[in-house]
């Protein structure tokens, strides 16, 4: 489903909802590059669409399963918003998996800002 379409989150994981930060639209796709960068067995992809979107590919350590992340950056009201959706490739469950993929994502990224900065 397009993120666009979707307020975020799901009805199973009602803690993953798109992140706001009072902050300049440019910086934050820039710390979350960063971040994408050191999250252990990520890799980022080249292309997207458009400037403010990130790919990455993360990669389990036990059965070596790929997993794709897109990562949206847009502009909200005075700040940005982040976007950010895990799906497995293989299998119709990811066992908790993709969740955990983006609330590891959401805690660096919380980590390399300023602790005032995050809004729900």
């Amino acid at each position: 489903m397009s993120m666009r379409r979707r307020r975020g989150g799901s009805p199973g994981y009602p803690d993953l909802q798109p992140k706001t930060y009072p902050m300049e639209l440019n910086r934050l796709v820039d710390v979350s590059r960063t971040v994408a960068d050191r999250m252990p067995g990520w890799s980022r992809v080249t292309g997207g669409f458009g400037a403010h979107e990130i790919n990455a590919t993360v990669t389990s350590a036990l059965f070596r399963f790929q997993d794709d992340i897109t990562i949206r950056v847009t502009l909200q009201g005075q700040g940005a918003m982040v976007w950010v959706r895990s799906a497995s490739r293989i299998g119709r469950w990811d066992f908790g998996q993709n969740a955990r993929t983006i609330r590891a994502f959401l805690t660096e990224l919380d980590r390399a800002l300023p602790q005032e900065s995050a809004q729900q």
